[in-house]
């Protein structure tokens, strides 16, 4: 009675659950090899027309914040808090987008969203 049920009712996945497993494998090894070099990346981002420069980590820490000595006005706080704030907000889009697009070439089409609890 099995065989006359469509193939999408007949258990069709993977033919060789060993090679499946090992895919898993290779697939997760390279997911920690990426996770690794993009957390040891360094993003540079400038804002404010180069006013504020903001080096951020790959793993989304903010390693250094330089500011140009003109734009320091003490009657005029909000203006630099603004530009810290999009210098720092552009970094972490940089590199974000930077992962998503590693991990998104790395994956391919394979659905990895179980895997990206590792992130």
């Amino acid at each position: 009675m099995k065989a006359n049920l469509p193939k999408k009712f007949r258990g069709g996945g993977q033919s060789n659950p060993r090679e499946a497993l090992h895919q898993a494998q290779v697939m997760q090894k390279k997911m920690e090899e990426l996770i690794s070099e993009l957390s040891n990346k360094e993003y540079v981002v400038s804002s404010g027309g180069g006013m504020i420069k903001v080096t951020l980590t790959g793993d989304i820490k903010v390693k250094s914040i330089e500011i140009d000595p003109e734009v320091v006005n003490k009657d005029d706080i909000s203006m630099l808090e603004d530009i810290v704030v999009a210098g720092v907000n552009e970094a972490i889009s940089v590199a974000r987008s930077e992962k998503d697009k590693a991990l998104e070439e790395l994956s391919g089409s394979a659905d990895i969203s179980g895997m990206l609890g590792m992130l």
